[in-house]
């Protein structure tokens, strides 16, 4: 028998099928844009991102002041007897030992918004830097670091730019843009603490701005030619513009220290793997 509906009633059925069928169209439609938000987030990037093998945790100035170990070499490269040479293969293990324990490669634009401003650092920081500029730094060290996604910092002594066994231009130009720093080690390598004002400026002036018109970068860290320095040289390397200073004063470094006398750890060729790691462990080394 058929069903009859009577022609009154058939516009309150019809609107009722057409409700009933908008309702799942409704949920889907919220759903969908429930997918579409989760799927586009907002992403945060920084100038300079730590390069790094894992997703570091990271530590507030506000929650805790840390003490870094800030690494210093010299040539990367086999000459025996001599100690600021480092063979390229003992230079691995210490990287890769760095690598394995967790350690983070920072830059010295990290480290100082860290002491000095509200900057956050990884878990583990450590920064790798580089006296004078010698050309095994790119041949020899550049693809060890790369490996293991670590950066560093040189230290060029302007003059020697583009000499035989000194880095060229065109190589320091590389090593900025896979964030490296290339920083004032002054023009000629003389002990500051016996030049006279004029020549205490223009040594620190002139590498300065010879680094930035060169590479287009800014200069704002300094590393004292074979670590020696007074409150002169200081006071000088204050009024050129450096925002910190680096010795070669045994120990780690800490915001608590002057920022134009920085301690670093010195790493050298006869030092075994064992005693780097205790330099990297312990500030008290």
């Amino acid at each position: 028998m058929g069903i009859k509906v009577s022609v009154q009633k058939q516009p309150l059925l019809l609107l009722t099928l057409l409700i009933g069928l908008s309702l799942p169209l409704i949920g889907c439609s919220n759903l969908t844009s429930g997918l579409t938000n989760k799927s586009t987030p907002t992403v945060t990037t920084t100038a300079n991102p730590v390069k790094t093998t894992e997703t570091p945790s990271i530590v507030k100035k506000v929650d805790r002041d840390i003490s870094i170990p800030i690494l210093y070499y010299h040539s990367i490269t086999s000459i025996p007897k001599n100690e600021l040479c480092m063979p390229p293969e003992q230079f691995e293990k210490e990287i890769a030992y760095l690598s394995q324990h967790g350690y983070h490669s920072v830059t010295l634009n990290q480290l100082y918004n860290y002491f000095y401003g509200n900057g956050q650092l990884p878990e583990k920081p450590i920064v790798v830097t580089f006296d004078d500029g010698y050309k095994d730094n790119y041949t020899n060290a550049f693809p060890i670091l790369k490996k293991y996604n670590f950066t560093a910092t040189v230290f060029v002594i302007t003059s020697n730019v583009g000499h035989s066994n000194n880095l060229s231009w065109s190589q320091l130009q590389e090593l900025t843009q896979n964030g490296w720093l290339v920083e004032s080690h002054t023009v000629s390598h003389y002990d500051l603490t016996k030049l006279d004002s004029k020549k205490l400026a223009q040594e620190l002036n002139d590498s300065k701005t010879n680094i930035e018109k060169q590479l287009g970068t800014t200069v704002d860290f300094f590393a004292y030619p074979s670590g020696r320095f007074n409150a002169k040289v200081e006071r000088a390397v204050k009024g050129a513009g450096y925002r910190m200073a680096f010795t070669t004063q045994r120990g780690w470094a800490d915001r608590a220290m002057d920022p134009l006398a920085i301690h670093r750890v010195y790493c050298f060729a006869s030092m075994r793997i064992a005693g780097f790691g205790q330099r990297v462990q312990n500030p008290n080394y």
